[in-house]
C-alpha cells in the first residue's frame, strides 16, 4: 500500500485479516524511533493527513477481510 507513512501498520492489518494469529511470550517486533523521523512528529498522529491515512488502511483491511471470507 502506497502511504506517506504507516506502511508497517497497513501491512500488519492486512496480515491480521488474512490469517489467524497467536500470542508469543517474547518480543516479535521492535520499533525504534528517533527525534528527527516523521513518526516522531505530533502531526503524524493527528490531523487531516492522519485521518486520511487511517481511513485508507481501514478500507484496505476491510476489502481484504471480505475477499478472505469469500474464498
Amino acid at each position: 500500500m502506497a502511504l506517506a507513512a504507516s506502511e508497517g501498520t497497513a501491512l500488519l492489518m492486512a496480515l491480521d485479516v488474512m490469517a489467524n494469529g497467536w500470542f508469543i511470550g517474547e518480543t516479535g517486533l521492535q520499533y525504534r524511533k528517533h527525534q528527527g523521523q516523521t513518526t516522531a512528529h505530533p502531526d503524524h498522529r493527528s490531523g487531516a493527513e492522519w485521518e486520511a491515512r487511517m481511513a485508507a488502511i481501514r478500507k484496505h483491511a476491510e476489502v481484504l477481510a471480505r475477499r478472505h471470507l469469500i474464498t
